[in-house]
């Protein structure tokens, strides 16, 4: 439980000082101004970034693109933590999150700054309107990240959701599958306490090109294989 309340503690710091002191200004400005957005964006990322490199229980393999553009970044999701890995070391990346976590206070208000996209979850009406948004991003040249399981899974891959392989298609993107390992480890689902000592990976596969294929469920397949594969 120490580690916990250390990293509550350490986010509490951080957050306010660069969440809201220094990222939310420059994501206010961006509605009028949106240069500013990136401006934000790199604030946010380092800050979580030396957020995570300050905890002691936390040992990281990390290899994602480091500046990837237009792309959907597909990954299997095993823990909390996981959301601030992504978000520690791709810049700019919007996360499709149930809509609850925007309700939660200050963790909802500055996810909303960064202009992360909610979904309803059984809300199809909802989830089509958060893939006109990852659309928008992605022709920004905006990255966006999707946990296909729609809920944490301690082994293995769960069944992916086929709403973000169809939209992946209809819209030719380019998808890029992130395996994650160890985070159940490290912050187990339903636990509110931290293990250290262990090591979590996240490791991008190569990127698939998503007008090569001629179903949603062929491309869903594909891109599970491949990550399947990571796993074992």
């Amino acid at each position: 439980m120490i580690w916990m309340t250390y990293f509550l503690f350490t986010i509490a710091v951080l957050g306010f000082s660069l969440a809201y002191c220094l990222c939310t200004p420059f994501y206010l400005i961006s509605r009028i101004y949106p240069p500013a957005k990136a401006i934000a964006d790199i604030i946010m990322q380092k800050g979580i970034y030396l957020l995570m490199r300050i905890q002691p229980w936390l040992k990281m393999n990390i290899q994602v693109p480091q500046n990837p553009r237009g792309q959907l970044l597909i990954a299997n999701h095993r823990s909390h933590l996981d959301v601030f890995l992504f978000l520690a070391h791709v810049q700019g990346v919007r996360v499709v999150a149930k809509d609850s976590l925007f309700r939660v206070p200050f963790l909802g208000f500055i996810m909303r700054m960064s202009y992360q996209i909610p979904v309803v979850r059984g809300s199809m009406s909802s989830y089509y309107e958060s893939l006109a948004t990852v659309e928008k991003y992605l022709q920004n040249g905006e990255v966006v990240l999707f946990f296909p399981e729609m809920t944490r899974s301690s082994s293995g891959l769960q069944d992916f959701a086929l709403p973000p392989f169809r939209f992946a298609l209809n819209v030719g993107a380019e998808i890029v599958p992130v395996v994650v390992q160890g985070s159940e480890k490290i912050w187990p689902k339903s636990k509110m306490s931290l293990v250290s000592g262990q090591t979590v990976s996240l490791r991008a596969l190569p990127a698939i090109k998503s007008a090569k294929y001629t179903s949603a469920e062929a491309l869903c397949a594909e891109v599970r294989s491949q990550m399947l594969q990571e796993l074992h």
